[in-house]
């Protein structure tokens, strides 16, 4: 039996994670078509300046408060953690360039909010870096103008700053 380390997964829950794995999840893939690593749990948007390769869309981070959300990266474990290949310079691990991707448009998937966060808050995604937040991640509200609102998200349990699960369901936006 292979070592298993859960020095990754320092709560309970990590960025990615598919919450309910039993449920009605709706997962689509796609091809990291940006110019970075795509980390787990961050928001996957269309590239509007790229062609899809058939059912598999481009997608990349978003890249201002105009990006065109379409899921939330999932996790996968289906290659290697190494440093300027799936693991970026501050330690986030995601998928490579030019990989095919796997993100979700319906279901439950846990995320990084840097704000805390309850049932009733709002769901905004970030589209400009700030200390404590990083592109594609999430908070509670718009923080002037550094994140846009995702009304196809609700926070399922309070908590922040930290790891959180989101319900998302992009089919209905």
């Amino acid at each position: 039996m292979p070592p298993i380390s859960y020095d990754d997964s320092p709560g309970t829950y990590y960025e990615g994670q598919i919450v309910y794995p039993l449920e009605d999840n709706i997962i689509r893939t796609g091809i990291n078509f940006d110019s970075v690593i795509l980390p787990f749990g961050r928001l996957a948007c269309l590239d509007e300046t790229a062609t899809g390769d058939g059912d598999r869309l481009p997608i990349i981070l978003p890249d201002d408060a105009n990006a065109i959300p379409r899921g939330i990266l999932a996790k996968t474990d289906t290659f290697e953690k190494r440093e300027g290949y799936s693991l970026n310079t501050d330690g986030d691990m995601g998928y490579p360039l030019n990989y095919q991707l796997a993100y979700m448009v319906k279901g439950t998937i846990a995320v990084y909010t840097d704000v805390a966060v309850t049932p009733n808050n709002d769901v905004f995604w970030i589209h400009t870096a700030y200390t404590g937040a990083k592109v594609g991640q999430f908070r509670s509200d718009a923080n002037t103008d550094k994140a846009v609102q995702l009304t196809a998200a609700n926070w399922l349990a309070s908590g922040g700053p930290g790891i959180v699960p989101l319900e998302v369901d992009f089919l209905a936006s």
